[in-house]
């Protein structure tokens, strides 16, 4: 195919082309026609290319909407419940407290404690810190106060959608310096023995965690410790572990608190429309942080409060020289603390000399990095909680617990006043039987993406799927005339090559010529042969 025969295919195919513009440009004989229609042609093309940029932007920022769907089931996976109680109770180890805390009560008016950047609070707890007696007393009281790992000594009555439950289903774990904490449903018993997740079967106050329990007597719950009584309540997921910075709700002696829950489930999307780390996760990737990478290391499933605490704990290990023995840590935060275990403060009632971890550093520094550093769980579930409260027990109501229980310093005092700041009631239970999923889903999918580019390319320029094909042809139109001219060449070199002389002066036959000319001399003459028999 030479030159003129391959510019007459591609007229051809321009003609029967599916692109906008171009049939005309070529069918056309008016220069000004053709002028007219390449404009056209460029801005209709300039116009579409606009489009395809900012569609292809927009599908590469990866942004997400959100859907909001309310859904029903008739059966609902309980929160773990997690009870704390904010105070030390002892029997008579401080009987110089109350004298001490009258001579406190004297010198708080002062104006240098009022004037003081501490809390009164803090005062008063400083204060007792410099009595010899104290520090003995209290350090005794601990040791003896966290070897009691049951509630049984607290729990009046239990009871889980109608049915009994006692201490042995209440996991213990010791939270900060002296909080005792116990967790219902969390999948462990008192004996750190495996139990079945409880699951709701119906909603309401009768069909969910039921309890009465004895905080403790506040003529032995006196010790500088804390501000206030009670409980702290926390509703929480069973993977998930209580700290003190999770905020709880808290409970008065006195009152019977009902807790309503509404349940949130949240799925993000993960890479690359988030950094947010997968549930089916089991190792970290390249890319993730240190601290996801040690997430890993001490546990199976990746948590962002783990993360945290991992974070802090590295904090504490490069700035403190010590560890924090009730957060997760790997070996490398052991080897790397010279000073050991961070000091508690019964290492600090038995030693003047070493100080509380100071963490102002931290909070103004290190937590920025820490939450940068650790990104959310892509599945995870929130709970909502309504909460209210009426006075307990009434007077009546006394009278029947004074016969359950045999607490003559509560049940049996002729003031109610002592039962009402001792005990209290609580109620745990879901609102409804509906819940709430939150999801993510992409901003553009893939086949919106892809139908917005064609639908542009086909509006702006007429241009389909099928009109590729039309290009495939062009394409293979042009190849073909190549390699058909370089043929032809190769043809036409190797005739001039048989048709030049031999400079050795010897003659050339070609045997294969000649062979091919004497068969045909026989066959030809054969077929006379035959022709004259015939005739």
């Amino acid at each position: 195919m030479n030159k003129k025969e391959l510019k007459e295919k591609l007229v051809s195919l321009a003609e029967r082309s599916t692109f906008h513009a171009i049939p005309n440009i070529v069918q056309t004989d008016s220069t000004t026609i053709k002028l007219i229609w390449a404009v056209c042609l460029i801005m209709s093309a300039g116009y579409c290319a606009k489009v395809l940029i900012t569609n292809t932007v927009d599908y590469f920022r990866y942004e997400v909407e959100t859907v909001i769907k309310i859904d029903r089931e008739s059966e609902a996976e309980f929160p773990t419940i997690t009870l704390c109680f904010v105070q030390v109770c002892a029997d008579n180890e401080l009987y110089q407290l109350d004298i001490d805390l009258d001579r406190f009560q004297k010198s708080a008016n002062s104006s240098d404690l009022y004037n003081s950047t501490r809390t009164i609070f803090e005062n008063m707890r400083n204060y007792f810190r410099t009595k010899t007696y104290y520090n003995q007393s209290l350090r005794n009281i601990l040791l003896r106060y966290n070897k009691t790992r049951s509630i049984k000594e607290h729990l009046i009555s239990c009871q889980y959608s109608g049915e009994a439950c006692s201490e042995k289903n209440f996991e213990y774990f010791q939270l900060g310096e002296f909080q005792r904490c116990f967790k219902f449903n969390s999948g462990k018993d008192w004996n750190n023995g495996k139990q079945e997740i409880r699951v709701a079967k119906r909603y309401g106050k009768n069909n969910g965690l039921q309890l009465e329990l004895i905080a403790g007597n506040p003529a032995k719950c006196n010790l500088p410790l804390t501000s206030t009584s009670g409980l702290i309540l926390y509703v929480h997921n069973y993977t998930y572990s209580v700290s003190e910075d999770t905020n709880g709700i808290q409970l008065a002696p006195g009152t019977e608190t009902s807790i309503a829950i509404d349940r949130t489930f949240v799925n993000k999307l993960p890479s690359p429309y988030s950094d947010c780390i997968p549930s089916e996760w089991r190792t970290a990737s390249s890319g993730s942080s240190k601290f996801v990478k040690r997430t890993f290391e001490v546990t199976a499933n990746y948590t962002q409060q783990t993360c945290f605490q991992l974070c802090y704990q590295n904090y504490l290990v490069e700035n403190q020289l010590c560890y924090d023995e009730s957060l997760p840590r790997t070996s490398d935060d052991v080897s790397r603390a010279s000073k050991g275990r961070c000091p508690k403060l019964i290492d600090i009632i038995e030693d003047q000399n070493k100080q509380p971890v100071n963490n102002s550093a931290f909070y103004e520094s290190h937590d920025k990095e820490c939450l940068d550093s650790c990104p959310t769980e892509c599945e995870y579930v929130t709970y909502d909680t309504t909460i209210s409260s009426s006075q307990y027990p009434t007077k009546t109501y006394k009278t029947i617990l004074s016969y359950k229980i045999n607490n003559s310093e509560i049940f049996n005092s002729a003031k109610d006043e002592l039962a009402r700041t001792s005990i209290l009631a609580l109620n745990v239970f879901y609102r409804s039987d509906m819940f709430k999923t939150i999801k993510e889903k992409p901003s553009i999918e893939g086949e919106i993406f892809v139908s917005n580019i064609g639908g542009a390319l086909g509006l702006f320029l007429g241009i389909s799927v099928l009109s590729l094909v039309e290009l495939f042809e062009i394409l293979f139109e042009i190849c073909l005339a190549f390699f058909e001219s370089k043929l032809g060449g190769a043809k036409s070199q190797l005739g001039d090559a048989k048709q030049q002389p031999n400079p050795t002066g010897i003659m050339v036959v070609d045997v294969s010529n000649q062979q091919q000319q004497l068969q045909n001399g026989v066959k030809l003459d054969g077929d006379a042969k035959l022709k004259q028999t015939k005739t």
